[in-house]
């Protein structure tokens, strides 16, 4: 069923709140997704000398001590959590390196959150990489979390002391780290609660020399092997997550896309609105997954944001749009919304006409993602 509210409904901005927190009513069942992801920026910072060298284009990163001073190579690395929904619950989560060279036996390898931002610049260390190489504008180094201008608040790098996890790194393999407090740390970065930057992956104590590790870094030609990061993750039934931008259309407003009422497959239709946009006719349109990680790609006069993601794209009959407000309904007993089962996450957008726009005289709304209740 495609209606038009009449233009006396409630204001969009507090129609949307009111959809989104009915939306948000508490259900039985979440559905567990993964996210598996290399690292978005990975350097190695150097205690040697000034401590003004890095490696930030470099094939490896580097943690432990060398062999002649001891002098410590401390690894940073980063990976990006944007594909993980706001509210949705860290179950396990789980670093993976790969040791490309060693000198020494059995070494324990923490990991700790960094507690400051820090740079990946255009050094390239020369030969093994061990020594490193003086750093390019905006890398990190032992002294400075941007080179040359951003110091550290202590020399080599600003992280929480305890450890998140730790991890004896003997020869050449494959190695994970993980634990409750990797997991804590997923979560706060998700939630909000702390800034996402990363791990500083350190020898244990840094006492004795000789015990530096070299591991594969995000830029390695070895692809199989670059540092990774998976997340097991549940979304509560009931969540509604608005991603993607949307430009302002003819109406000089963006238009925004909400749900009317909890998204439970048992509970009846259930009413998508985009608004405010041109009374022309429109779709909303829904499938498995998100363009280019949720920050879409150009479509028309607006960006793209949903594709199939391996389950197909569905969209809802044609409408006309009333009051600025386009309303189509998800009538899960009928196609295209028998596709739509109890647990399943879909990601919904609006398409409309928009003439009086110009350009390619189309545009598009911001975009949901919806967990589906019982």
């Amino acid at each position: 069923m495609i209606h038009a509210v009449s233009p006396s409904a409630l204001p969009h901005a507090l129609r949307r709140a009111a959809c989104l927190a009915a939306a948000l009513w508490p259900c039985t069942s979440a559905r567990a997704d993964v996210l598996d992801t290399v690292a978005d920026r990975d350097n190695t910072i150097y205690a040697d000398g000034a401590g003004d060298h890095s490696n930030g284009q470099g094939d490896f990163v580097f943690a432990g001590t060398q062999a002649s001073k001891g002098l410590a190579r401390r690894a940073l690395v980063r990976f990006d959590l944007g594909a993980i929904p706001a509210g949705a619950t860290v179950n396990s989560a789980e670093v993976f390196l790969r040791l490309s060279h060693t000198i020494a036996g059995p070494e324990p390898i923490a990991a700790h959150r960094l507690a400051e931002d820090w740079g990946e610049g255009a050094s390239h260390a020369p030969g093994q990489e061990g020594g490193g190489t003086p750093a390019a504008p905006g890398d990190a180094t032992w002294m400075s979390a941007f080179h040359p201008s951003t110091p550290w608040l202590l020399a080599g790098g600003d992280f929480d002391p305890n450890e998140s996890a730790v991890t004896v790194v003997d020869d050449i393999a494959t190695y994970s780290w993980t634990g409750a407090e990797l997991v804590a740390d997923v979560q706060a970065w998700i939630d909000g609660a702390a800034p996402n930057h990363g791990w500083i992956f350190k020898h244990a104590d840094e006492l004795a020399n000789a015990t530096a590790k070299r591991f594969h870094s995000r830029q390695n030609s070895e692809t199989i092997h670059r540092p990774r990061l998976v997340v097991d993750f549940s979304l509560p039934c009931g969540n509604v997550t608005a991603y993607c931008s949307s430009d302002p259309n003819s109406t000089g407003q963006a238009a925004l896309l909400a749900v009317a009422g909890p998204p439970s497959v048992s509970g009846g239709p259930l009413d998508f609105s985009a608004a405010p946009v041109p009374n022309q006719p429109g779709i909303v349109y829904f499938g498995g997954g998100q363009v280019n990680g949720g920050a879409g790609v150009p479509f028309g006069n607006g960006l793209r944001c949903v594709n199939s993601g391996g389950a197909g794209v569905f969209r809802l009959p044609v409408g006309v749009a009333t009051g600025n407000q386009l309303v189509c309904t998800l009538d899960f007993g009928a196609s295209p919304g028998t596709n739509v089962v109890a647990g399943s996450v879909w990601q919904f957008q609006a398409w409309f006409r928009d003439p009086a726009g110009g350009g390619s005289g189309f545009d598009l709304s911001d975009a949901l993602t919806v967990t589906f209740c019982p």
